[in-house]
């Protein structure tokens, strides 16, 4: 009865979760196309998962989702780019496992929840809002601000860039942006914004 109720829509909304991977969603999106009229609706496992993803925090992505093995006009403004790509987190975790992974930055993500002994050769620095089971088990942590202690924007799960303003300041809270900068500037990295 429902396959035939969705046969029957003129329109749908497809709403996917990241547990629809691989082959399944392959299959779903060819048929959901040659259905028509079909819109999607992909559901990240984080909060601004989106908004990472579109500011180029992807293994083979830079901002804009231009290719890492094309990377036009950001090789000219930053000398030295890599044109390798990086370890997804699943080859993070893997590469952690074995011992071959020296130390890891995890900002508002928690691999420990599914991989708890991934990360115990692998010097941990957690950045991250709760105190997680990632942040449990990190040499370092570093608490971030919530998304009302900072001025800046979130993007939604459809790609709308919403403002967030500041509700108040807080002592000691610091942005994921401004920890960044000043770790950078410590590690004697002079970072461009």
């Amino acid at each position: 009865a429902l396959a035939k109720g969705i046969a029957q829509e003129e329109s749908l909304l497809a709403v996917i979760s990241q547990d629809l991977s691989g082959a399944a969603l392959s299959d779903f999106v060819v048929w959901a196309l040659k259905r028509g009229s079909v819109r999607f609706a992909y559901l990240g496992d984080q909060v601004n998962a989106r908004g990472a993803a579109d500011m180029g925090l992807l293994p083979d992505r830079l901002p804009g989702y231009v290719p890492l093995a094309k990377p036009g006009i950001f090789a000219d403004e930053y000398a030295g780019l890599p044109t390798k790509p990086g370890l997804s987190e699943a080859g993070m975790l893997v590469a952690a496992e074995k011992g071959e992974l020296g130390a890891l930055f995890v900002m508002g993500a928690n691999p420990a929840a599914t991989k708890p002994a991934a990360l115990k050769k692998t010097f941990v620095i957690a950045l991250d809002l709760f105190l997680t089971e990632t942040a449990t088990q990190a040499d370092v942590v570093f608490p971030a601000a919530s998304l009302y202690e900072k001025t800046g924007t979130v993007t939604n799960t459809f790609g709308d860039l919403q403002l967030v303003s500041k509700a108040a300041d807080h002592a000691g809270a610091k942005s994921e942006f401004e920890i960044l900068v000043r770790l950078a500037g410590a590690m004697g990295i002079d970072v461009k914004t």
